[in-house]
């Protein structure tokens, strides 16, 4: 007789595995043949921290400050410079293994949500296939999936309702990228709902003080740090750098006054979507899909408002606009329009490539956050 714990490997179960399995060579050999490009943040940004690390001592350099990602990131490069291993290869490795864990965990997600092998092994494959997650780590050495995966990690928590580990994963994206914010909205709703308590948030702090330890243990202080977050908000100050959102057809303008108008226009649509959400008696964790739905809306919203937004700040919503798709097929379109917003708008910094006009890829844009939101509230509807 089965135990409970015993399982029951079906020829489904077996064809998806061998699936997977033969897509993630496919998706290594990829990646590898992207290794020799080098874009521009390598050369004047990843490569020199990369080198002023393993010159200063690996992790002694760290006691010092390098550049302005936040200590995690640089945990990570100063173990890469032990290694025998040329720096651009290191730095897109290290990417690219995020690449995979990113691809775990949604395909996590969708067979928790839909219990089908097949969706399963094609979302772990269109994510590791995806033009927009393999550019930007193979090909031009950014860390986006980064900070996406431990967000990916936190919303399968949330529908596994494991509160502690959820949180614990949002303060580990947070203390990577400060763009992990953009979900923050979503989780504030399901805190507000009490179906995360509030009593479990200190997890959220303590887990960013742990990521920040070593550093503050090698010299650094945590004033420092938080201003690297401050400084980040402030370094660029066009309203937009090649992202296609609200302000994209006034790209390469610079001007304080929208610029802080903006960011309080931006909270109060989230107000507005967070109070809508409030009015409704549904539970949002009694639907997977009004889950997906919100935090891939917010994640697309967020950074469609927001000004000084760069191409690769579309990330977390392509991943979560993908979970949305594959959760309900029906909604496919919406990973189609995202992906054609990301990739074209990497165009111009990537490969020199002229956007005609910017307001269609913005417009695109828009559509696809009109669609999650139509979603969002007939999902709404159904929970209630």
């Amino acid at each position: 007789m089965l135990g409970k714990k015993d399982i029951i490997i079906t020829r489904e179960m077996l064809f998806a595995f061998v699936f997977m399995a033969i897509i993630s060579v496919l998706a290594a050999v990829t990646r590898l043949k992207l290794y020799p490009s080098v874009s521009l943040d390598y050369i004047y940004f990843l490569e020199p921290w990369y080198n002023t690390i393993k010159s200063n001592g690996g992790f002694a350099a760290l006691s010092e400050p390098i550049g302005n990602y936040t200590p995690p990131y640089f945990y990570l490069l100063a173990f890469l410079t032990y290694l025998p291993f040329e720096p651009l290869s290191a730095i897109k490795t290290l990417s690219c293994i995020f690449d995979f864990l990113l691809a775990v965990y949604c395909a996590k997600i969708i067979y928790l949500v839909t219990k089908d092998y097949a969706k399963t092994a094609i979302t772990y494959s269109l994510v590791l296939f995806l033009p927009t997650v393999i550019l930007n780590s193979a090909f031009w050495a950014q860390c986006d999936s980064m900070y996406t995966a431990f967000l990916v990690m936190c919303i399968y928590y949330v529908l596994a309702k494991k509160d502690y580990a959820a949180i614990a994963m949002f303060g580990i994206a947070f203390s990577l990228k400060l763009q992990a914010i953009f979900i923050a909205p979503f989780l504030l709703i399901l805190l507000l709902k009490k179906e995360v308590p509030f009593i479990k948030l200190w997890v959220f702090p303590l887990t960013f003080l742990l990521m920040m330890f070593p550093a503050i243990l090698l010299g650094d202080n945590l004033t420092r740090i938080l201003n690297i977050y401050f400084g980040q908000s402030q370094q660029y100050p066009n309203l937009t750098y090649n992202c296609a959102n609200v302000w994209a057809f006034v790209s390469g303008v610079n001007n304080a006054e929208i610029s802080s108008s903006s960011v309080l226009m931006t909270g109060a649509v989230c107000i507005m979507l967070i109070y809508y959400t409030l009015t409704k008696k549904s539970g949002i964790l009694s639907s997977h899909r009004l889950v997906l739905t919100g935090t891939a809306m917010f994640a697309l919203g967020v950074a469609f408002f927001l000004p000084h937004m760069h191409e690769r700040y579309y990330f977390p919503a392509v991943i979560f606009t993908l979970l949305v798709s594959m959760a309900d097929t029906k909604k496919f379109g919406f990973l189609v329009l995202m992906e054609y917003v990301s990739v074209m708008s990497y165009a111009p910094f990537l490969f020199g490539y002229s956007i005609p006009n910017w307001s269609i890829l913005s417009g695109i844009a828009a559509l696809v956050l009109y669609l999650l939101f139509k979603d969002y509230r007939n999902l709404l509807k159904e929970a209630g």
